[in-house]
């Protein structure tokens, strides 16, 4: 299992519903997806069963409806490539807003 923590890069702040993404590293691929909300600035989320393997989480919010996070204006973050080969927490990353309505990892369909 992968339990982890997103936060909001603001101190107690809520950017809203965030959606969290497990991708397949190597195919870019939804291996799962979660939804949670903020708690004190902190959004927790956990993945079960899970194979070894190397993932990326990306997790945003999707303000406009249209199954994508981290469009331009939407709240976005990403945990890059990493190794899972046992049960993991603590792989914990900021999701924020880019200042100038783009964001920099693209729009994700979650």
């Amino acid at each position: 299992s992968l339990a982890s923590t997103l936060a909001s890069t603001a101190t107690l702040s809520d950017a809203g519903l965030h959606h969290i993404v497990l991708l397949d590293a190597l195919s870019g691929h939804v291996v799962d997806r979660k939804s949670a909300a903020a708690n004190g600035g902190f959004y927790s989320f956990r993945f079960d069963a899970v194979d070894p393997g190397p993932y990326t989480i990306r997790a945003g919010t999707d303000f406009d409806n249209d199954g994508s996070i981290c469009d331009g204006g939407e709240s976005c973050g990403e945990h890059a490539r990493f190794d899972l080969n046992r049960n993991e927490s603590g792989v914990d990353f900021f999701s924020g807003f880019d200042n100038n309505g783009r964001d920099a990892f693209g729009s994700q369909p979650y």
